[in-house]
């Protein structure tokens, strides 16, 4: 309900006059979003229609055809146009969020445990807006229509200095104009700014140019008399949205697609949308009439001691001072009282530098809570540290931060929390062990985590925002945070791997290969001696940590229980220091060509060809120097090829002597391991490299390396360092 409107009849009124109102203040003052998924009461339909049917075979592909097809949207029918039964379907993604969330968003929307269809059952009619994506469904046509029946006004919660709201209106109309006669001319009905007020505008592709112009219209007038003394602000219809801020936010441009889309009349469609709620001020409020402009007035003034959403900004505990982009700020009281006082019951682990909570927010939204132990120097500064690193970061494969919490002032006095995405599946510790009561993985879903841990850093070290360069320091299995998915297209479950724990995590300057720090923290367990002995920081600390990893992926065995002597003389005389008893173990194994002793022992022998892969790919990682470990843009390569290599083998001997002599490739030597063929062969002159013979060769033996590979030549991996006296280049390729 409202806190203390001192307009009780005026809001009464205005509610009575215009027509659907979806706002309320919630107990700490900020306006929630009643019913961000709009689901129809009459024209209502069972399973057994001949709509339900054509409804489902459009959502069941809408997350693929609208993000990998369409490149951002959707609208197609099923059934025949006009004819009773028949489905139509839209979707649109934000262009402020990637196409990955855009896909996980329609994913959601379209789940069936937890998606429109359950959540609007029966409703011929629902419309779903979320932050990422919009999704509309209907048993009517409704392509190439504008709807702005519903007027939904996300102000911000900055205001600005009065000197000057004036300018910074009249430069916001301004651009608002100039971005809408760019959008009207895009297929994609697109356009963002490039220098303040940034702004974005964003029309359905299905719309014409002057229904999107019309549409946009409407919003850059309702955002104007809404959000004049605000530096951000957001408006949006079912058909169109406008966003604008005084500082900059991410826009993905949408890709250039030859699909038409004015709409298609097929038995399958192709485009896609979804919902998600905002946790900043969220108005609906019908358009058309003076009223329903002073309500949302009204309501925007009862809201403003609501929790806020800082966008890059910058916060302070003790002496230390980061800059931040968008965060939701909670107050203490409310995680407070989400966590029930931070009681033991909703405790879900104690690390070094914290305690982590299970929360329930007055939304009902679950999140975790991770509370500063102590507040101590190194404390907060490890807690500014993730702050600043994480606020930056959107992957499917990094743990979102959800939002942060100052309490007190003072040096001394303050109190830092994180609050996270909430994630009941566990850590890949304990599903990898089987620990608390979590199923065994299958090699399969080693395999696919992998990839997934490989995608997160690959982001961190070289796509992260800013071009800078992110060095986790701290990776290991209890902190690969596991997401558990239904497989709808596969049936079955899908595993996504969240890297989390940034606690310690440095950017790391691209222009040099290494740099020393004052300070060496992290876990002797999972930390290569570089670092933990001499302090010297890089990427290649974090291969290190993935190389053992894949090892206790493979082995089923922990890096902290082997229990051989280190491989190189140090005063450390506890064996799982760096992992180099694990390390050990699996090298004796691997030089006496002994696999079954490496793997787990729950996993199939059909998969020792990629386990073995998988072996060589760690202890490359794992190597003592850190200029012999791979970059993470090969190992994704490597991991990538894993499966593939598994299905290009020739076990005839023959066959590879055919193919050698074939080629004209002089000195070739062949070798057997385990009654697997293994070719090395000697290259005349570096300059046969690119020649026709050698690509023969590879495309005989069925190799997939891609052309890089043979740039230059490659260290023989430990399996393959016997043994042969090459001329001049070694290449070696396994089969």
């Amino acid at each position: 309900m409202v806190a203390t409107s001192p307009f009780p009849l005026l809001l009464l009124l205005s509610w009575l006059l215009s027509g659907h109102i979806y706002t309320r203040c919630d107990a700490a003052g900020t306006a929630v979003l009643q019913a961000p998924i709009n689901c129809s009461t009459v024209g209502n339909y069972t399973p057994a229609d001949v709509y339900a049917t054509n409804l489902n075979q459009l959502l069941a592909t809408l997350p693929d055809t609208t993000v990998s097809k369409n490149g951002g949207f959707f609208n197609g029918s099923a059934g025949q146009p006009g004819a009773p039964g028949t489905a139509y379907v839209l979707a649109l993604c934000a262009a402020d969020f990637t196409r990955g969330d855009c896909r996980d968003c329609l994913a959601m929307a379209t789940s069936n445990s937890s998606g429109l269809l359950k959540q609007c059952p029966g409703s011929s009619t629902v419309v779903a807006m979320y932050d990422q994506c919009v999704v509309r469904y209907s048993d009517a046509g409704f392509f190439g229509t504008v709807d702005t029946s519903i007027v939904y006004s996300v102000p911000g919660s900055d205001r600005l200095q009065t000197m000057v709201q004036n300018a910074y209106t009249e430069a916001l109309k301004q651009v608002l104009i100039q971005l809408s006669a760019q959008a009207i001319s895009s297929p994609q009905r697109f356009a963002a700014s490039k220098a303040s007020p940034f702004a974005l505008v964003q029309c359905t592709w299905d719309l014409a140019p002057e229904g999107c112009k019309a549409c946009l219209a409407l919003l850059a007038s309702n955002v104007s008399s809404f959000s004049y003394i605000r530096s951000t602000g957001e408006a949006r219809t079912y058909s169109c949205r406008v966003r604008h801020s005084n500082d900059s936010f991410d826009v993905f441009p949408f890709a250039d697609v030859t699909n038409n889309t004015k709409g298609t009349s097929s038995s399958v469609a192709d485009n896609g949308g979804s919902h998600n709620k905002r946790t900043v001020i969220v108005v609906a409020v019908s358009v058309g009439t003076a009223i329903a402009s002073l309500l949302a007035a009204v309501v925007v003034a009862c809201c403003v001691r609501g929790r806020r959403a800082r966008r890059a900004g910058s916060i302070t505990m003790g002496d230390t001072s980061v800059q931040i982009d968008l965060l939701q700020e909670y107050t203490y009281e409310e995680l407070k009282k989400a966590t029930g006082n931070f009681s033991k019951d909703a405790e879900l682990g104690r690390g070094a530098f914290g305690v982590v909570y299970k929360g329930t927010l007055e939304n009902k939204k679950v999140i975790a809570v991770k509370k500063l132990q102590r507040k101590e120097k190194v404390e907060v500064e490890q807690f500014m540290n993730e702050v600043s690193i994480m606020s930056g970061l959107k992957h499917k494969n990094l743990v979102k931060l959800e939002g942060f919490c100052v309490r007190g002032q003072g040096q001394g006095q303050q109190e830092g929390l994180l609050c996270y995405e909430y994630l009941p599946d566990g850590t890949l510790e304990d599903r990898l062990y089987g620990r608390r009561g979590a199923a065994r993985l299958t090699w399969k879903e080693r395999c696919h985590i992998l990839k997934g841990i490989c995608s997160g850093l690959q982001y961190l070290h070289n796509e992260s925002p800013n071009d800078i360069s992110i060095i986790h320091m701290d990776l290991k299995t209890d902190n690969i945070l596991l997401h558990v998915q239904e497989d709808k297209r596969n049936g079955g479950i899908v595993i996504t791997p969240k890297i989390s724990d940034f606690g310690i995590s440095r950017n790391h300057d691209t222009d040099k290969q290494h740099e020393y720090v004052d300070k060496v923290v992290g876990n002797m367990t999972c930390m290569p001696r570089e670092f933990m002995e001499r302090g010297k920081a890089s990427p290649k600390v974090d291969i290190y940590s993935f190389g053992l990893i894949i090892l206790e992926m493979v082995t089923g065995k922990s890096r902290r229980s082997s229990s051989t002597t280190p491989l190189s003389s140090s005063s450390l005389d506890n064996s799982n220091h760096y992992g180099e008893g694990l390390i050990k173990q699996v090298r004796d194994h691997w030089e006496k060509k002994d696999i079954e002793n490496i793997k787990d022992a729950v996993m199939d022998t059909k998969c020792d060809d990629e386990i073995e892969r998988c072996i060589e790919i760690a202890l490359e990682c794992v190597h003592e120097d850190p200029a012999m470990r791979p970059d993470i843009a090969t190992i994704t390569r490597q991991l990538n090829d894993v499966s593939t290599k598994a299905t290009h083998k020739i076990n005839v001997y023959s066959d590879l002597s055919t193919i050698g002599l074939s080629c004209g490739l002089n000195n070739t030597t062949l070798g057997m391991r385990d009654g697997n063929p293994r070719i090395l062969h000697a290259l005349r002159s570096p300059h046969t490299f690119h020649n026709a013979r050698t690509l023969t060769l590879m495309k005989a033996i069925g190799k997939p390396y891609p052309y890089e590979h043979l740039r230059r030549p490659r260290r023989l991996p430990l399996k393959a360092q016997s043994h042969v006296r090459l001329q001049q280049k070694y290449l070696w390729m396994g089969i």
